[in-house]
């Protein structure tokens, strides 16, 4: 959603923010073991206890050290950042919409004619989007958008910067998991071999607790699926 030119290491941290957890994640290539990448590092730790929380920062004490600790710890004081934000404060819509590039414009005007959206919203939005199938047969075809208000981006840019991070890029969980699950697909497509090949059969534990529940399941596809959005914003610059 928003990207920042990145300084100095290759290493990527993925920080994926609910209102109520962080969960921090720094994986890379693997130089020997089964799987192509390693699980260098792994932290998930609740953040709030109200149900009502927000995505809106309002102890940024609190989310500093625990982002700082989590890289001094792991020597990681020059990599490269980026967010995943989940949970009240992020809109996250599926529509149908003509192809090969989606009209974003008129998703968005179709948006706040919903009754009641524009005065829960605010119209100073920042948005992307994803084909979730892209078909030859079909010209329209289903898309994945996620919105974030401006304030919302601007309260973790300023995060980074108290935090004096290298953030690269701000998205959302359900964008990593899809780039996590695009990933699988490349790998299975022509290779009979792969197909039975899942997210976790990428990924070297390292002595890392195997996942037991879902919820496991899908912090350590997000981590991965932000590894590989980061080092694909990373190349791009």
């Amino acid at each position: 959603m928003l990207n920042f030119i990145p300084r100095v290491t290759k290493d990527i941290v993925g920080v994926n923010i609910t209102p109520r957890t962080i969960t921090l994640s720094w994986i890379a290539p693997s130089k020997q073991g089964p799987a192509p990448y390693d699980i260098k590092a792994l932290k998930q730790l609740l953040i709030e206890t109200r149900p009502e929380a927000t995505l809106r920062i309002f102890n940024p004490t609190r989310l500093d050290t625990l982002i700082t600790t989590f890289l001094e710890k792991h020597n990681l004081k020059n990599a490269c950042i980026i967010f995943a934000l989940s949970g009240k404060g992020v809109i996250e819509k599926q529509a149908m919409m003509k192809k090969p590039v989606a009209d974003l414009e008129a998703f968005e005007q179709k948006l706040f004619n919903e009754p009641g959206f524009a005065d829960t919203h605010s119209n100073q939005m920042v948005w992307n989007y994803y084909c979730l199938q892209d078909t030859k047969e079909h010209h329209e075809a289903p898309w994945y958008f996620c919105g974030m208000s401006q304030e919302l981006l601007f309260q973790y840019q300023l995060l980074a910067i108290r935090c004096k991070l290298n953030l690269i890029h701000i998205t959302t969980s359900t964008m990593a998991l899809l780039q996590a699950h695009l990933h699988l697909k490349e790998l299975r497509k022509g290779n009979p071999e792969a197909q039975k090949i899942t997210i976790l059969g990428n990924l070297n534990m390292n002595g890392h607790k195997r996942t037991t529940t879902q919820h496991d399941h899908a912090a350590l596809a997000e981590g991965f699926g932000l590894y590989l959005l980061g080092k694909q914003t990373y190349e791009m610059h």
